[in-house]
């Protein structure tokens, strides 16, 4: 109430987790943006999903009628606008223009990490339709893999391959034609 009754609040939220240690036992209490993870013998097991806020926004703007676009923040900030998009309009395409491949399962043990967005899009967002990607020239093996394994409704365009393509006289805007087709 106070974000929308003070203009100097707007698009403020509030997130909690906590835990209480009892006998023994431990309680957990999550609400929000915020995540609750476990670290155990050197690995880190997330417990709690977020109750994404951005997935809650977009999802709002487009039942409005309104476009939406997410700038900035890590690299998995747009998975609850991917996510709002694709159960508005199933079969939605991405355009993924980076460097990296993004398709980690995890990157140093967290699920949720700038390297495994497309991994967590990919595998959480059955209504996606196909996934182009461009400019691709950072990846592990395990990642083309994951990419493969989706067949048809992931097309990845290497670096190398298009800087290839340029030096034989190929125009850029054909090696985009051919990408979005």
């Amino acid at each position: 109430d106070a974000a929308q009754a003070n203009p100097n609040l707007a698009g403020m939220g509030t997130t909690l987790t906590s835990m209480l240690f009892h006998r023994g036992r431990v309680f957990l209490a999550h609400v929000g943006d915020s995540r609750a993870y476990l670290y155990r013998d050197g690995k880190v097991q997330q417990l709690t999903d977020d109750h994404s806020w951005v997935h809650e926004q977009v999802k709002a703007q487009l039942a409005a009628g309104k476009i939406v676009g997410v700038v900035g923040g890590d690299h998995s900030t747009p998975f609850g606008a991917i996510r709002a998009v694709a159960e508005r309009y199933p079969g939605v395409g991405i355009l993924h223009i980076d460097a990296h491949l993004d398709c980690r399962a995890a990157f140093e043990g967290f699920e949720w990490s700038h390297a495994s967005v497309m991994h967590n899009v990919l595998a959480k967002t059955p209504k996606l339709g196909r996934v182009v990607q461009v400019g691709i020239r950072d990846f592990s093996e395990d990642e083309v893999k994951f990419a493969g394994s989706f067949g048809p409704r992931v097309v990845t365009h290497f670096d190398d391959v298009w800087g290839e393509e340029l030096a034989r006289g190929t125009s850029f805007m054909a090696l985009v034609q051919q990408a979005l087709r």
